[in-house]
């Protein structure tokens, strides 16, 4: 019988049974245009510009506050792209970008279509938005006036741009990102930039025109920047005593991060006379735009320039701005913290808004104690990666890693063992999960490799061994450590590969029965860095064989039998493996003898067909994978947990 006979048979044994799960009831129609990946090969491709070179990147499957797992590190290059294939898990619908570099907008979600993720940092903001043609009213909250310096759209981005606006110079960023960089608490490192006595507000000594610009926002939020005015002689020293705020930016959020602002972007705030200071106000989470009608909302928290006004009991908790002097470009950069300093929460980065203030003329603003940025964040080995986001900071060789399926996370992969012929498809003979670690130079190559894998289940009587073939040649690797080889049926090279090779394989094990549940970690080592894009291409070629009999290989569908495979079994028995084989390990129906899956595979009960146990197994296979591309995952509905082997 048929794979189509037996599955319409079981379909419709439980239909008749009403008090059991159901899966899907579509009728099975041929796999054999189907691939049954659940891991697809794709590309990634990000696009800043040349002074973002060398920015760092991390990608998440969602936002990491939320529990997001990290997909992978990396690095722009000299133009401030980045490029390379990469494999993804089907399912995963966008990803989560967090950028490491002051200027480069980050906390970005991307969708990942046709598994291709494309994104343009810089590219112009869809004109979508409706736009403020007056300037708003004035509001008023607990006697202060709000008042706005013209129109501004839904999303908050001001008509009354300069323009052009400023060009930040890669020194400018790097000067700015060294000194107030990502995930490095200035309490802790530059303590002296909010130590007693600092200078928080611009101080005008001369006739001047006054401008702030875009530089940087790293919040969450979508704060309000406004600022007040003050006689130099005469600062407020209560909040009653500042009458009126005007607002800058509505929302002062990046493109692709909640707003639409860009760096560069550049607000004239007026022309000011000597004697008079600018305060600066920031609101937390303060714009608003339900319906897109925008507003902001003055009585949200608001932290001051003049630690006074802000709401930390605790003195030394109470500063929430820096200024800084960067002499050599005629510029005060200003960084805010925009959470309470005394919740956990609390980065202490103060980078949350980073603007800069400039003047014409340019001797206008008072440097007196303004305090000097620090030194840069510490690089130990010299990669040219700081320590503070170099995962491997005492090796010059190393800097990220790379995942698949994405840290602290596994794939599975299950076997059918009884190839060339049709077994009881439960995919339970042989299940071994592994997590894939890739270690990247500060060049984004690969330079080692470390695999973790685990015997997760073993449903049959065959003593099977499991290995991979990398698409490289042997003279590519420099080691292999880890291997488990107990049985006397493979001979290894002194490098720890498989002999009599084409490609470098590698066996992780030959009998499972004896890595029951160990974890088997297999450390690579290459005599050069490898490209990104030459392993994600054509992936790692899993395969088990069976029964110590080495030359009876089972491979996902559509690989290829390694040069030790006995090829005279192939197109025998039930698999249809075509002379060319651009068919393999498939049978009559499209089945294959193995399956992929990007998640912590559990498998079905024994004799339980995989589309009894998954029940919506049947939809993902009948739309050529279009449909329930999480069929695997536990969710309501999606499994018959009475039919599936949990531990």
């Amino acid at each position: 019988m048929s794979f189509k006979t037996i599955l319409f048979s079981i379909v419709l044994a439980v239909a008749l049974v009403s008090c059991k799960k159901q899966s899907d009831e579509q009728p099975y129609t041929s796999a054999l245009n189907f691939d049954f990946e659940t891991v697809k090969p794709g590309s990634i491709t990000l696009t800043a510009k040349p002074e973002y070179a060398g920015a760092i990147v991390k990608i998440f499957t969602h936002n990491p506050d939320s529990g997001g797992s990290l997909l992978q590190t990396l690095r722009l290059d000299a133009q401030g792209t980045y490029k390379s294939s990469i494999n993804l898990p089907s399912s995963l619908k966008s990803v989560f970008l967090k950028s490491f570099f002051i200027g480069l907008p980050g906390d970005i979600e991307i969708p990942v279509a046709n598994n291709t993720i494309n994104y343009d940092f810089f590219a112009p903001a869809k004109n979508t938005f409706t736009r403020l043609k007056n300037i708003p009213a004035p509001i008023t909250h607990n006697g202060i006036v709000y008042k706005f310096i013209g129109p501004f759209n839904s999303v908050g981005l001001p008509t009354y741009l300069e323009n052009p606006g400023d060009q930040l110079s890669s020194s400018f960023l790097k000067a700015v990102n060294d000194a107030l960089p990502e995930n490095r608490p200035v309490p802790q490192f530059n303590p002296h930039y909010i130590q007693s006595g600092v200078q928080t507000d611009v101080q005008i000594t001369e006739l001047a025109d006054v401008y702030v610009t875009v530089v940087h926002e790293g919040a969450g939020y979508r704060n309000v920047l406004g600022f007040y005015i003050y006689d130099t002689q005469n600062p407020p020293t209560s909040l009653s005593q500042i009458d009126t705020i005007t607002i800058i930016f509505p929302n002062y959020s990046l493109n692709g991060s909640g707003g639409q602002l860009l760096p560069g972007m550049k607000v004239k705030l007026g022309r000011f006379p000597a004697g008079k200071s600018i305060g600066w106000v920031l609101i937390q989470n303060g714009f608003t735009n339900p319906g897109g009608s925008a507003t902001i909302l003055p009585g949200n928290i608001k932290f001051y320039s003049n630690p006074t006004f802000n709401p930390e009991p605790n003195q030394n908790l109470k500063r929430h701005m820096v200024m800084l002097n960067f002499p050599q470009y005629n510029r005060f950069a200003i960084g805010f913290e925009d959470l309470r300093r005394d919740l956990s929460s609390c980065d202490n980065d103060f980078n949350d808004a980073v603007y800069f203030i400039s003047s014409n003329p340019v001797t206008a603003i008072s440097q007196a104690n303004v305090p000097l940025p620090g030194a840069p964040p510490a690089d130990t080995d010299g990669d040219g990666i700081p320590d503070i986001i170099d995962e491997y900071p005492n090796d010059a060789t190393k800097a990220f890693n790379h995942y698949q399926p994405f840290k602290g996370s596994y794939s599975s992969i299950a076997f059918e063992d009884l190839w060339p012929y049709l077994g009881d498809y439960d995919f339970n003979d042989l299940v071994v999960k592994f997590n894939l670690k890739n270690i990247l130079n500060a060049q984004n190559q690969i330079v080692e490799s470390e695999y973790k894998f685990i015997v997760d289940h073993i449903g049959a009587s065959y003593k099977n061994g499991f290995g991979f073939q990398l698409p490289y040649a042997e003279s590519v690797v420099q080691s292999v450590d880890g291997i488990r080889l107990t049985e006397g049926i493979i001979t290894a090279t002194s490098k720890g590969l498989e002999t009599n090779q084409n490609l470098a394989t590698v066996i992780v094990f030959d009998n499972a029965f004896k890595q029951l549940f160990d974890t088997i970690t297999i450390t690579i080592k290459y005599n050069t860095p490898q490209s990104l894009q030459s392993l994600n291409q054509s992936g790692l070629n899993f395969f088990t064989f069976v029964d110590g009999n080495r030359g009876r290989e089972i491979h996902l569908s559509g690989k290829q039998p390694t040069a030790l495979a006995d090829l005279s079994l192939l197109s025998t028995g039930d698999d249809i493996t075509n002379k060319q084989r651009t068919l393999t390990y498939r049978n009559k129906d499209g089945f294959p003898w193995a399956i992929l899956v990007s998640h912590d595979f559990n498998p079905p009960t024994e004799k339980t067909k995989i589309w009894d146990a998954y029940l919506h197994f049947n939809t993902w296979v009948n739309t050529i994978g279009t449909e329930r591309t999480d069929w695997y995952e536990n969710k309501p509905g999606y499994r018959n947990n009475n039919l599936i082997i949990y531990r």
